[in-house]
């Protein structure tokens, strides 16, 4: 396969080496699904659930103008209006209710406490990420499943655009390490080949001694997958 990320990794790492030490271990066996990400309120009417799909900002006004949504309101699967509008791409719909009082663009979706950050990550869409970033949504946000970053769901999906935002947010920890296996984005970004992930990672200084619960390093994630 493609052997940039190991190439850049293994540069990064051999800098890196120069400075720290780092204990050896062999790479073992890893469980897939880890690093390939998946990332009583009323009810939203579907007739306005389908204006956010579409980006129809005028129904959606209409909607919010005569009470048929509110900030609480979700779909069946736990999306709020919010999370919906990032889940689909739609800025318009999502810069209106960014201006809506009561609507929190940090808000978690009760399932798995998912925010619409994490939600447009997932999805590759940079307007919606860019509305969000500029409103002062939190970077360092983590879901509840397995405390998940926003970051982790570009590098996953390989929106290196995506995650180019994020990276010149200040404050943005670049090695948070998701609770549940100690994974870094750089981890998940080497392991899924996102080459140009893995660059945008390495250029905002990202840790390449840095090693998951696996005892396992970036370089470890690309060589053991191939890339």
């Amino acid at each position: 396969g493609n052997n940039a990320p190991i190439s850049l990794l293994l540069a990064a790492s051999l800098t890196s080496a120069m400075h720290t030490s780092a204990m050896h271990t062999s790479p073992s066996a890893v469980s897939v699904n880890f690093l390939r990400f998946r990332g009583g309120a009323a009810a939203v009417p579907k007739a306005v659930e389908k204006s956010i799909m579409v980006d129809d900002e005028a129904k959606l006004l209409q909607a919010l103008r005569s009470g048929q949504i509110s900030a609480e309101a979700i779909c069946k699967n736990s999306d709020t209006a919010l999370h919906l509008a990032c889940r689909h791409g739609a800025n318009r719909c999502l810069e209106l209710l960014l201006a809506e009082p009561g609507f929190d663009k940090d808000c978690r979706r009760q399932t798995d406490g998912c925010t619409p950050l994490m939600t447009c990550m997932q999805g590759g869409h940079l307007g919606c990420v860019t509305l969000l970033l500029n409103a002062g949504a939190e970077v360092n946000l983590q879901e509840f499943t397995a405390g998940t970053p926003a970051l982790h769901y570009a590098c996953r999906w390989g929106h290196a655009d995506c995650l180019a935002a994020l990276l010149r947010r200040p404050g943005v920890k670049v090695d948070l390490a998701r609770d549940l296996d100690g994974v870094s984005a750089l981890h998940v970004a080497a392991f899924n080949g996102q080459d140009a992930c893995v660059t945008a990672l390495l250029t905002a200084r990202a840790s390449t001694a840095q090693r998951s619960r696996e005892h396992l390093s970036a370089l470890d994630y690309a060589c053991r997958e191939g890339h």
